[in-house]
């Protein structure tokens, strides 16, 4: 609540100032910052129940608490001590944290928040995820706000009309449905901006004194928050901000060829300056959003062909499409059930992007209204981005998945964000034209004929829906309990459009009869709008337990923190509602495995999943000391112990059979897998094989050491520091071996001998198909180093400077520009 009132605090000082500048002569923008509040206000309105503490959302924590809290703590406590969290050693054996883009630890809204509030909780997850709908809501009132929407006119939405543009996006299904995805939301909330940008750019008008520079300009700040946005971290996100684009340039380029070919004497000089302008529009807010997001995009690049995506069939990509029998979820969006809890389709839930009744109303009224270039563009982005989004249902998904990339993209329903995108903004249009329309306007006329249609939809519902429901609901009130309640279910969800569709169309016939003034039917329209979505969705995935609780094993923590050598755990045995997969990162353990991530690395997948049983020596070699399991657990009692029962729920068990996690071997196997690349595989599965005696390698250009013998030694291995990004270990070797580590293997990891002060470079072997081994060329006790530094963390950021660079440069030439133009 303080956090609230600090908010309240900072807006009624920006709305101050905005009205003070506006009495000395400045536009208008405090009604604009006015606009932004009742945004706000709308926000605290919808999520009032999380914001007062009285409930969750999503109910079980979803990704936000399970997956993105602890991901974002290790990133936030990483950067308060001063290293950059590359490398993430406490899940999966080690991985490339740097590389997985959900991180989302360069996003400047999450870097606020880690280096600003140490220690946040869900509260503040939670927070984020509000913000960022306020943001999306704001932005589609700028969007609505900023290109005239008729051409040759200066006709514009007005500031009401943009605000119900706005309240319909913010709180739509595509949106608020992915509560638990934070940084999906927090990529889309920047779409609005994205696109009001380069609409500026492509839409501005015509003549000697254009402002080329200032489009341009517009081009390049549309690129800075694309590329801010792609800083928060969901690829696919990023991706339909980026089809939006596309699609925008594509139909505006249409509407000019059609509007300028009159005035042309060929194909060529027509389409030809459109097309110019259109492509040094997209290629400026596309390379200044790759320049900005280069320092997670490149390593992000880097692990896609070692990642478990790499190999997905089309068959896994479609996975969640919108199902045709889903499509009455954009009219009645707990027809089949809402939210996870009470969905009783036989397919894959998939909200359909309900975005209110009377916002679709309004949309088509902007349609019958406004027949521009516009409207008709907006139209067109959500009806291509419908098709897309039904996926597997849809020849065109199939078309767009050739492309590189989108075979890596799951989840089609998704491309409902871009629907809902485009009907918002239309909404708005459309809210503009119900208030604005005059008698014998074409916005009048169309308000008639929308009028008239609604009318008969009033009249269907309640004669035949009504009783039709009511019937069904008594009829089945004795049948099989399941049953009744999807009946149930769905009846209310029927009542509910029902009589939001009757409170619409007695406010389009009140305007249409001068029953109320326009003002009035704006502020009823407003109300309406929020109360359908809020109702239909402000209190759904919603619970009242803390789902922080499985993160919370003081008993277990403490036990673990005597341990002085590394090693890691095994949680990995069905407590997920006990024991939160990340837990590790809070406990500050390292752990075999981890919440499930389509970002983990492939091989060591494979390696695991196909290792056998616990009682194998591959397991052994995972370093794997402890396994966290429920008490009547069933595990292999000649090689696990009871190690400590003090947790109420769960007890650790002792691996006496855990390998180190570095040790010298003195036995290599080096397999030439060019021909055959499982060779490797199956010489680490060969019931011979022993971990702890000797390793396998693949020949390469790598130069190995020669072919070992029997043991030459003993040796010993002793760590001296051990941070995520930096290794150091004192070895003493009896001759020529392998260190070989259990920490999992990736390019950007590099090793130094370091003897009598001088280091000398050595290579990180890939070993065992998974992990790491280091060759050590001579006997001796001496220090062997490792550094996590990839590539492309480095080259990222020479392009995120050079990025800044490029937007200093543009911005002079467009202040340059308008200190030339009159």
């Amino acid at each position: 609540m303080s956090v609230i009132l600090l908010l309240v605090g900072v807006w009624f000082l920006v709305f101050l100032l905005a009205y003070w500048l506006h009495r000395q002569g400045r536009p208008d923008w405090y009604k604009d910052v006015l606009a932004a509040g009742l945004l706000g206000l709308a926000a605290i309105g919808y999520f009032w129940r999380i914001l007062i503490g009285d409930a969750y959302m999503p109910a079980d924590g979803g990704d936000l608490i399970s997956f993105l809290w602890p991901t974002y703590r290790f990133a936030a406590d990483s950067l308060r001590s001063g290293t950059w969290p590359l490398w993430n050693p406490y899940l999966y054996g080690g991985a490339p944290h740097v590389a997985d883009i959900q991180a989302g630890f360069l996003y400047p809204v999450n870097l606020a928040l880690f280096l600003l509030v140490p220690g946040f909780g869900v509260r503040a997850m939670e927070g984020l995820g509000i913000l960022h709908l306020w943001w999306a809501g704001l932005g589609m009132y700028v969007f609505l706000r900023s290109l005239p929407w008729e051409e040759k006119t200066s006709w514009r939405v007005g500031r009401t009309a943009a605000l119900a543009g706005g309240l319909a996006f913010a709180f739509c299904d595509a949106l608020w449905i992915h509560f638990g995805n934070l940084n999906y939301i927090a990529v889309v909330s920047w779409l609005p901006w994205v696109m009001t940008c380069f609409g500026r750019a492509l839409e501005h008008g015509s003549g000697e004194n254009d402002g080329r520079w200032r489009d341009l300009g517009w081009a390049a700040l549309g690129g800075l928050f694309l590329g801010i946005a792609t800083l928060a971290g969901h690829i696919q996100a990023t991706i339909f901000i980026a089809v939006a684009v596309v699609l925008y340039g594509l139909f505006w380029l249409y509407w000019e060829f059609t509007d300028q070919k009159r005035d042309c004497t060929g194909f060529w000089d027509t389409l030809r300056p459109a097309l110019g302008r259109l492509i040094a529009t997209v290629a400026i807010l596309a390379v200044v959003a790759f320049l900005i997001a280069a320092p997670i995009l490149l390593p992000a690049l880097q692990l896609a062909p070692y990642s478990g995506r790499a190999d997905w069939t089309y068959q896994e990509a479609v996975g969640y499409s919108l199902a045709p029998p889903q499509w009455i979820g954009l009219l009645i969006p707990g027809f089949f059930g809402r939210g996870p809890q009470l969905h009783w389709g036989p397919w894959p839930r998939v909200e359909a992007g309900y975005l209110g009744v009377l916002p679709l109303i309004l949309a088509v009224l902007a349609l019958l209204a406004r027949q521009g270039r516009r409207t008709w563009i907006l139209a067109g982005i959500s009806g291509v981005a419908f098709l897309l989004a039904l996926g597997i249902y849809s020849v065109p998904h199939g078309w767009l998945s050739a492309l590189p990339g989108f075979n890596l993209l799951r989840a089609p329903g998704r491309f409902m964000i871009l629907v809902d995108f485009g009907l918002a903004a239309l909404a708005g249009v459309g809210f503009q034209a119900l208030i604005r329309a005059s008698a014998a306007s074409n916005d009048w006329r169309a308000l008639i004929q929308l009028e008239g249609g609604l009318r008969w939809g009033a009249r269907v519902l309640i004669a035949i829906i009504v009783p039709l429901t009511l019937a069904v609901l008594l009829l089945t009130q004795d049948r099989d309990p399941e049953i009744y309640i999807r009946m149930a279910v769905t009846a209310i969800a029927l009542l509910l459009f029902v009589g939001f569709f009757l409170a619409s169309t007695a406010l389009i016939a009140a305007r249409r009869a001068g029953w109320a003034r326009p003002g009035t039917i704006a502020v009823l329209a407003l109300i309406l709008i929020f109360l359908d979505l809020a109702s239909t969705g402000a209190y759904f995935d919603i619970g009242t337990k803390n789902p922080a609780t499985g993160f919370d094993h003081p008993e277990i923590a403490a036990f673990l923190s005597q341990e002085e050598d590394p090693f890691r755990i095994d949680a990995r045995t069905g407590i997920d509602q006990l024991w939160q997969p990340n837990t590790a990162f809070f406990a500050e353990v390292d752990d075999v495995w981890g919440l499930v991530n389509p970002s983990v690395l492939a091989y060591y997948e494979r390696y695991w999943e196909e290792m056998g049983s616990r009682s194998s020596q591959l397991y052994d070699f995972l370093n794997a000391r402890y396994v966290i399991a429920r008490k009547d657990v069933e595990l292999d009692w000649d090689k696990f112990e009871l190690a400590f029962d003090g947790d109420p729920d769960l007890n650790l068990y002792f691996n006496q059979r855990a390998l180190p996690r570095a040790q010298l071997v003195y036995q290599a196997q080096v397999i030439d897998s060019s021909q055959d690349a499982e060779l490797v595989w199956s010489a680490v599965h060969a019931p011979a094989f022993d971990p702890s005696q000797e390793v396998v390698l693949e020949r390469g250009e790598t130069k190995l050491l020669p072919e070992l013998g029997e043991a030459a030694g003993e040796g010993s291995v002793t760590w001296l520091r051990r941070e995520p990004n930096d290794l150091l270990m004192e070895v003493t070797t009896g001759g020529p071996g392998y260190l070989t580590l259990s920490d999992v293997w990736y390019p950007g990891w590099q090793a130094e001998i370091i003897a009598d002060g001088v280091a000398q470079r050595q290579p990180v072997l890939r070993a065992n198909t998974a992990f790491r081994a280091i060759p050590l060329w001579q006997e001796g006790t001496y220090q062997v180093r490792l550094r996590f530094q990839p590539p492309g963390w480095k080259v990222g950021w020479l392009l995120f400077a050079l990025a800044l660079i490029l937007l200093v440069f543009i911005a002079l030439l467009v202040w340059w520009e308008r200190r030339q133009t009159p």
